[in-house]
């Protein structure tokens, strides 16, 4: 099945294009914006305050390799799960926001090949009450606090890296735990 490429223009909005199978509905993907179907970015996206919010069970972000950047705004997060189950999160590169992934009640997550540039003051992933939570092959770089798991029980993080912030300690770290 081919996918059709979309490109969406705004004026004053961050969009980014998206591509879709045949028969999808067509949807945007803007800055805050809410994403219920799967999607895949096919560009950048640079945000003043959240990115994306995955609002829909066993959902996929696809990223192919693009970055969504913020501002460092309080408060902000690349991208914001509550409530889903079974979401996955792909290819992306996720930096500028307070926290890079913030997940609460979303059993089942996926983090898979992620880069998270969090910077000093800001964390890679915050993932509260998200049992079997899976992050591999990411890597989590310049952050205040690179993972912080509460109340995720059966999480497992595997053949990740860690940079550390240059003031915390020096070197490179690789995890693979459970």
């Amino acid at each position: 099945m081919r996918a059709l490429v979309l490109r969406l223009f705004l004026p004053f909005a961050a969009v980014s294009s998206i591509a879709l199978c045949p028969g999808d509905a067509v949807s945007q993907v803007i800055c805050g914006g809410m994403l219920r179907q799967d999607a895949f970015l096919s560009a950048d996206l640079n945000c003043e305050g959240d990115g994306l919010r995955l609002a829909a069970d066993g959902i996929t972000l696809d990223c192919g390799g693009h970055a969504i950047q913020g501002e460092a705004q309080p408060d902000s997060a690349g991208i914001r799960l509550a409530g889903v189950r079974g979401a996955t999160i792909r290819n992306c590169r996720i930096s500028g926001f307070r926290t890079q992934i913030q997940a609460e009640d979303s059993p089942d997550l996926a983090i898979l090949g992620d880069h998270l540039s969090a910077g000093r003051q800001a964390r890679g992933l915050t993932a509260r009450r998200c049992a079997r939570l899976l992050m591999t092959s990411s890597r989590v770089d310049e952050s205040l606090l690179a993972v912080y798991l509460d109340s995720s029980p059966d999480a497992a993080l595997i053949g990740n890296e860690f940079e550390p912030h240059r003031g915390n300690y020096r070197g490179r770290r690789r995890a693979g735990f459970r």
